[in-house]
């Protein structure tokens, strides 16, 4: 019994293989830049309009709809974690751990196409997270609309670009998101008080994941520059990491600002 479910479980994960071309995937999105660009414009100008709109009023009422929404993200996170956590584990046992952060193997192989593809697709509809605030007459920080810009920017062109680096980004990114949507959905039902203090928990994880990912951009970039064989060009790795160090930077002052400073009026 415990066999049948492991090969269930593997036949699951491997869906994608079957239906998914990644070529298709990498045409597809270099096709729709123009629109990619569209859509963030709109973003950022829904940012800038909308809080003026609701100023002095009452928000919508989009709780069922907030539940809903994080509550799938959160499955949909799962899937992934688990996805590119068996690609990690299965590089691991036959190969080592340098060949996780510096060869794209895994974007070729399952159970990892389709979910690096889900990705990259995921961020535009996590834009969803910022349409939700400001419909309830909230104003995004900065930190929450640069950080979700630039992750749409980023991903786009390192899947059509595939970066060594995917991997293990992609399974503290699928990871984290799963704690935080989750954390988000029950945050809204009568069950709040029994994760209301792990707020604090999320943050700290989401600092040490851009501090993680900077760490390992820094890895590759000295192999490549000592003559190491990487996956990866030394342009791709210097702005992907300096994206990170700006996330980690930015999550590290949010953090001070929300929870030092809070602890000190207290």
């Amino acid at each position: 019994m415990e066999r049948q479910g492991h090969n269930s479980s593997t036949q699951l994960l491997q869906l994608g293989t079957e239906i998914f071309s990644i070529q298709d995937g990498q045409n597809y999105i270099a096709a729709n830049w123009t629109g990619i660009a569209g859509l963030l414009i709109f973003y950022v100008m829904v940012i800038m309009i909308i809080p003026k709109y609701f100023r002095g009023k009452r928000g919508l009422n989009l709780r069922n709809f907030s539940i809903f929404y994080n509550a799938l993200m959160c499955l949909f996170s799962l899937y992934g974690a688990s996805a590119l956590n068996y690609q990690a584990k299965h590089i691991l046992s036959n190969h080592n751990f340098y060949r996780t952060v510096c060869s794209c193997d895994y974007f070729f192989n399952y159970p990892s196409v389709l979910a690096t593809f889900l990705f990259s697709w995921s961020k535009p509809v996590e834009l969803i997270d910022t349409f939700i605030l400001v419909f309830r007459a909230k104003t995004p920080i900065f930190l929450h609309w640069y950080h979700h810009v630039s992750v749409v920017i980023v991903s786009m062109n390192n899947y059509v670009n595939p970066q060594p680096t995917g991997l293990w980004c992609g399974v503290m990114n699928y990871s984290i998101h799963f704690l935080m949507y989750g954390y988000y959905a029950i945050m809204l039902t009568p069950g709040k008080k029994l994760v209301s203090s792990f707020s604090i928990a999320i943050t700290t994880l989401q600092i040490l994941q851009m501090l993680l990912a900077f760490i390992m951009h820094c890895y590759i970039l000295y192999q490549i520059m000592t003559g190491g064989s990487c996956d990866a060009t030394i342009g791709s790795i210097v702005m992907t990491g300096g994206v990170y160090l700006t996330y980690a930077f930015l999550f590290g002052k949010y953090f001070v600002d929300r929870y030092k400073t809070k602890s000190k009026k207290e």
